[in-house]
């Protein structure tokens, strides 16, 4: 079972406890038709979608309808640095699959160092633009790490 999928099993699981025993609870949401992500979650009760969205619905026994979307992911990293007191533009995609989300790390002096910030956009397609901000007095390096699924 996907992440996405144990994700809603517990949410429904979770709304399942709430009401009255032998009650069974429907989740609804929208699926975008394009990258199969979910939004608008909703139980018992389904959501108003975007004509660019299918509703799709579960229960605590799985997904009443076969869910589109990905069956596997797996993480890409980058490296790359930024000289001292400045900023650092990387952009990054996935050689396979489609980047979901990004996250960054300082890679020296050590592994975790607080060099300073880090921001991410979600750009078109599979582009992901990562801007750090070293705040230290030397150059260091930075691993972006993208979740890429198919």
């Amino acid at each position: 079972m996907t992440k996405v999928g144990i994700m809603v099993m517990g949410i429904a699981l979770a709304a399942a406890g709430a009401r009255a025993a032998g009650a069974v609870d429907i989740l609804y949401g929208c699926s975008n038709n394009m990258t199969g992500k979910v939004r608008k979650l909703q139980v018992n009760g389904p959501p108003a979608c975007n004509s660019t969205e299918t509703l799709r619905t579960w229960d605590q026994y799985g997904p009443q309808e076969e869910r589109p979307g990905f069956t596997e992911c797996h993480v890409e990293i980058f490296a790359a640095s930024c000289d001292a007191n400045t900023f650092a533009v990387l952009d990054t995609s996935c050689a396979a699959g489609f980047a979901t989300g990004a996250s960054a790390i300082w890679m020296s002096p050590f592994g975790g160092a607080d060099n300073g910030n880090f921001y991410f956009w979600a750009r078109s397609g599979n582009l992901w633009t990562t801007i750090s901000y070293n705040n230290t007095a030397a150059q260091h390096t930075f691993d972006v790490q993208l979740q890429c699924c198919s």
